[in-house]
């Protein structure tokens, strides 16, 4: 897949192959963003690294500017972003992730590629 066949990416992500080959994913969450928004920029960002590295390690840096609250910092829904989301939704499709929760954290199986081409969000029933 090429680039002109992917998703667009945020003006806020970056891809970069680095030396190791490890495929450096960076996406910084603005104050203006919601939760939707920040889902489908990060969903999109590791499936286009997914597409064009095939099975390349992945490790993403997730910056989170506002959004401040009472939740370890954070507002509820960026608490439930990285706590629900992050780390139990899409976290198995990367090898690294570093937000502003957790710090840096491996994944301790490894990496899954086969992100599926699109992503539902269920709220509580």
């Amino acid at each position: 897949m090429t680039a002109a066949d992917s998703p667009q990416l945020s003006p806020r992500s970056k891809i970069t192959m680095r030396e190791d080959h490890v495929v450096l994913l960076q996406h910084r969450v603005t104050a203006e963003d919601n939760f939707e928004r920040a889902v489908d920029d990060v969903f999109t960002l590791a499936k286009t690294a997914q597409d064009w590295h095939p099975g390349a390690i992945r490790s993403l840096v997730l910056t989170i500017d506002g959004h401040v609250g009472e939740r370890a910092g954070f507002d509820a829904d960026f608490f439930e972003f990285q706590q629900e989301f992050m780390l139990g939704a899409i976290g198995k499709f990367f090898t690294w992730i570093e937000m502003p929760l957790t710090g840096k954290l491996g994944n301790p199986a490894p990496q899954e590629d086969d992100l599926p081409d699109s992503l539902r969000l269920e709220g509580p029933a």
